[in-house]
């Protein structure tokens, strides 16, 4: 039993050396230049970010200041604290995964598959919050919030973001029917 221990210890050692030249060798290349710090940076946030995004809700903030920190090029006039209330009040971090189905998909049935991965579908303001910090997903691929729906005209709606080259945007989709197979939802790791 000693031997196994000592031998897991110097296993993890070797690891955590391995890991440590190769963490230095990057280094000297970033500041060689040889390397950009930002792609560096970015490269290593994936890897740790991996099935999901560490993002934070500043709740203290009204609707219309976290559209406007999410920069969108165009939004949609009915997205308002009307439609869309918040009622919480402080500022919080949640981890959050973009769960693509690839196949047409009711929203009862997106629900009820991202509970069975242990998610919840999320709500606009956490899609605001998952735009303004990653905008460029949204021109990937359409990102909906299913955990919050509104009424309007006697439809139920839930927000989206998308885009392409040229903007940005912030709208809504009608929650009756089947999303195709290229939408993305925002989840929530329960």
């Amino acid at each position: 039993m000693t031997q196994r221990v000592a031998d897991s210890e110097i296993d993890r050692a070797m690891k955590i050396a391995r890991f440590a030249k190769h963490q230095h060798a990057v280094m000297e290349r970033v500041l060689k230049g040889s390397l950009d710090s930002e792609e560096v940076i970015r490269a290593v946030q994936a890897i740790i970010d991996r099935g999901g995004k560490c993002i934070t809700i500043d709740y203290r903030l009204s609707l219309a200041e976290m559209i406007a920190v999410g920069r969108f090029d165009w939004t949609n006039d009915f997205i308002t604290s009307a439609y869309f209330p918040i009622t919480e009040t402080d500022a919080k971090d949640i981890v959050v995964e973009l769960v693509h189905f690839d196949r047409s998909i009711s929203s009862e049935t997106a629900v009820a598959e991202m509970a069975k991965r242990g998610l919840r579908p999320a709500t606009l303001t956490e899609l605001l919050a998952y735009g303004a910090a990653f905008p460029e997903d949204q021109r990937k691929f359409q990102i909906v919030a299913l955990g919050i729906e509104a009424l309007l005209g006697g439809s139920r709606i839930v927000s989206c973001i998308g885009g392409e080259i040229a903007g940005r945007y912030l709208d809504f989709r009608l929650m009756d029917g089947a999303w195709d197979g290229d939408y993305r939802f925002l989840a929530v790791r329960n």
